[in-house]
């Protein structure tokens, strides 16, 4: 008996190797070695016969690996050869050190074809009946806790997060009730515009508080069952993944040789999606027509504006909880049309770069770009701000400057990081020193975690100079030029004021 329970404490290795014994489990070929680390060897063995050694590994290498070690195919494909390229050293949320999805189990979202590599893997299920579990009072509880978290204000019906929550049992049961009886009707989305860098008016349609419940209601159930399908260098809106893991990624294509860069801008993204091209798409995996019902009633739900009532006939409103799922939906096809000719894609949103090692390739991936987003997508590429660049010459991607070497920080940021700490330490205002310092920091920390990253070291150095100034002059209730000597760095610091220095994760 206690042999018997040692031996089913063991947790054997799952994956075939050649330590594999046939015939002694139903698991034919599965490894018996305790704690072997097959699957290390299996996947290190396959990148080293493609001259990659470890450090210079790609994700897709590891993934074809992880496919490889299933079929007993060692053999490189066309399109292994020409997209071995930047994703050396990127360990995205969801992929172990061996490679393995440890999110799907033991599959990849990858499944490998012959002359165009590495495809999405086809819809394994669609799924027919998902309402019963949008509506569950638990899923509604969780969007209206989400809802709420991210505040926001209302929509046409002027009920605030705070008004709607005063009676927060009796709104989710009423809705629950309207989504049983198929009831449930959006209202209009609220018009709102704010400020680009540019200058220009980017406009925003914010739904009302019930309407953001239930686009999270059924965000919680659709969204699982597109990520099996996203590609993994789209970062935008997506759990665990980040803008900065997008900018490392690129930092790593430029050290493995990804001198050349189409910039792409799409014109009005959100405002010119096709709704019957989108919902195409909803639709290879959502069959329930309920929620179909839901997410078409969202897009057609329309705006109002000055009092007035306009028809929605295109485009996702840019504002709704639902949205940037539906926009990931909808470029979707662009990332892996992209990816079968052999061309890198790192997109965040609407926004993406497309990184090749000669200007040759890059052009011929702006044609392919262009073909595949006019054609197929039917949305626009701006012809003027859609540019081939290389390193030298620079880009603009979420919000840094990228130049050669290294990730600058824009001075319209800078001025806009001013401008808010101007407003915030005002001498004539009615806060005390806690009561500054406590919105100073928040706006310190959001600047300084997110540009940290950059080569920022001596703009933050001067910037913290410059806000010291400011608080300084805040506790004298006046400017001075003496107040810096008087007012010691250690005194702010004691007093709890963060400096974005510390913030810094780059030594340069």
């Amino acid at each position: 008996m206690k042999a018997s329970s040692q031996k089913k404490k063991k947790k054997w290795c799952r994956i075939p190797c050649s330590h594999s014994k046939r015939g002694e489990t139903e698991a034919k070929g599965t490894c018996f070695v305790k704690d072997c680390e097959c699957s290390r060897v299996d996947i290190v063995s396959a990148v080293n016969q493609r001259g990659f050694d470890r450090e210079g590994e790609s994700r897709r290498e590891r993934e074809s690996a992880w496919g490889m070690r299933q079929t007993g195919d060692l053999s490189t494909s066309k399109a292994a050869g020409a997209i071995e390229f930047f994703f050396s050293n990127t360990q995205l949320p969801g992929w172990n050190k061996k490679g393995i999805d440890i999110c799907n189990g033991n599959k990849t979202s990858l499944v490998s074809s012959g002359k165009g590599g590495e495809t999405p893997m086809k819809p394994k299920r669609r799924y027919y009946s998902l309402i019963d579990k949008v509506y569950q009072m638990n899923n509604l509880d969780e969007a209206w806790l989400s809802v709420k978290k991210n505040q926001g204000s209302g929509g046409i019906d002027g009920v605030s997060i705070g008004m709607y929550e005063k009676n927060v049992s009796t709104n989710l049961r009423e809705l629950q009730r309207l989504l049983q009886q198929g009831r449930y009707v959006p209202d209009p989305v609220r018009r709102h515009y704010i400020e680009k860098e540019n200058g220009k008016l980017r406009p925003l349609g914010i739904p009302t508080i019930r309407d953001r419940v239930c686009q999270q209601a059924v965000r919680q159930i659709i969204e699982p069952i597109f990520e099996e399908d996203f590609y993994y260098y789209s970062f935008g809106f997506r759990a665990g993944y980040s803008a900065h893991q997008a900018i490392r990624t690129i930092r790593r294509a430029k050290r493995n040789g990804y001198e050349h860069v189409v910039d792409l801008d799409i014109v009005s993204f959100f405002d010119e999606i096709p709704h019957e091209g989108l919902m195409e798409k909803v639709q290879e995996r959502i069959s329930d027509g309920k929620v179909l019902t839901l997410i078409r009633g969202w897009l057609t739900s329309g705006v109002m504006e000055d009092d007035q009532f306009h028809e929605t006939e295109i485009g996702s409103p840019q504002g709704g909880v639902i949205s940037p799922l539906l926009a990931n939906i909808y470029l979707n096809a662009f990332d892996w049309g992209m990816k079968e000719q052999g061309f890198a894609v790192v997109r965040y949103a609407d926004d993406a770069v497309i990184l090749c090692k000669t200007k040759e390739q890059a052009q011929e991936a702006y044609r392919a770009a262009k073909k595949i987003l006019e054609e197929e997508l039917r949305l626009r590429m701006h012809p003027e701000k859609t540019k081939v660049v290389d390193f030298d010459e620079g880009f603009r991607f979420l919000g840094f400057d990228f130049r050669r070497d290294y990730i600058a920080l824009p001075d319209a940021k800078v001025k806009k990081y001013k401008d808010k700490i101007r407003k915030a330490t005002c001498r004539q205002q009615g806060k005390n020193l806690d009561g500054m310092l406590g919105k100073l920091n928040e706006i310190s920390r959001g600047f300084g975690n997110y540009f940290g990253i950059g080569n920022v070291k001596k703009k933050f150095e001067r910037l913290d100079q410059w806000t010291r100034m400011r608080v300084r002059a805040f506790m004298r209730k006046k400017r001075s030029t003496v107040s810096n000597r008087l007012i010691p760095n250690k005194v702010l610091e004691s007093a709890g004021m963060v400096f974005l220095t510390s913030l810094l994760t780059t030594r340069s």
